[in-house]
Formats: structure tokens, C-alpha cells, sequence
């Protein structure tokens, strides 16, 4: 991720939607977005009401988002999932396709197993992944590079 295009890049859309509808059902007090880049729907969290914890391994994405409207509001950590407090939050998300930068089945676990330690009993953990069989990278903006010409 390059913070300074982040937001540009990726505007709001029925993903984010779809995380506050859930965010909406559950009705957790305290929330961490984990992988929570720029902040960019972390804000929205805060705005919302929420108790938020952001944390996210880039320390340029996070000096970003401190700066936006809102940001006071948010406790901002640089780090992982292991970072995350034992028994803290309601509800634990990972917005934006986070769940993906997992590329061993021991990564995955382990932020599970932190996700999990995280949580107060009776506390959720939403994400989101892409379908690969959609193959969604077939259809991305094709490279329009003209090769030996």
C-alpha cells in the first residue's frame, strides 16, 4: 500500500457499507480495525460513535491518518495482530481485503488466535477476502504499453 494515493485510489463504496450494516447488527462498544492503513474507514467508525483502536504495521499510514479530521478520537497503534490487548473489543475488523496479505496458513492462525484473545466473550470478528474463483484480476485495467514499438 502507498499511503499517500491510498484514499485516492479507493473510495467509499457497498464494502464499507456492508461493514457498518454489521458493525449496526452486532452493536460492539469497542472496536479494532486491524490493518487499518490511512484510517480511511476508521474515521467513519469514530464519527459513528465508536471506541476505536487502529492498528496497522505501516507507520506512514498511520501518520497519515492522524492527520485527518476526527483522528483525536481514535486510539492509533503501529504494529499487528499481536499487538492487540487480551479481552478488549466487542468486535475485531479487517476491512479492504487485509485478510489476503496472509500468505502461509501459520500467518492466518496466528492472527486468528490473536483475533480471538482479543475479543471479550461473545465478540466478533468480521473480514473480508476476495472470491478467487471470481478471478477478478481479469478484468483490471489492462496495461496499454505498446511492447517494441
Amino acid at each position: 500500500m502507498i499511503p499517500l494515493v491510498y484514499d485516492q485510489i479507493n473510495q467509499w463504496g457497498k464494502d464499507d457499507e456492508f461493514f457498518l450494516q454489521l458493525l449496526k447488527k452486532v452493536q460492539p462498544k469497542n472496536v479494532a480495525d486491524v490493518g487499518c492503513g490511512t484510517g480511511r474507514f476508521t474515521i467513519h467508525l469514530a464519527r459513528a460513535g465508536y471506541d476505536v483502536t487502529a492498528i496497522d504495521p505501516n507507520a506512514e499510514a498511520i501518520a497519515l491518518a492522524k492527520e485527518k479530521e476526527h483522528a483525536a478520537e481514535i486510539s492509533w497503534m503501529i504494529g499487528d495482530s499481536a499487538t492487540l490487548p487480551s479481552e478488549k473489543f466487542d468486535a475485531v475488523i479487517m476491512t479492504a481485503n487485509v485478510a489476503q496479505v496472509f500468505l502461509t496458513d501459520k500467518s492466518w492462525q496466528q492472527t486468528l488466535t490473536d483475533v480471538y484473545r482479543s475479543l471479550k466473550p461473545g465478540g466478533h470478528f468480521l473480514f473480508d477476502t476476495r472470491n478467487p474463483s471470481a478471478k477478478t484480476w481479469e478484468v483490471w485495467e489492462q496495461d496499454q504499453t505498446l511492447i517494441g514499438q
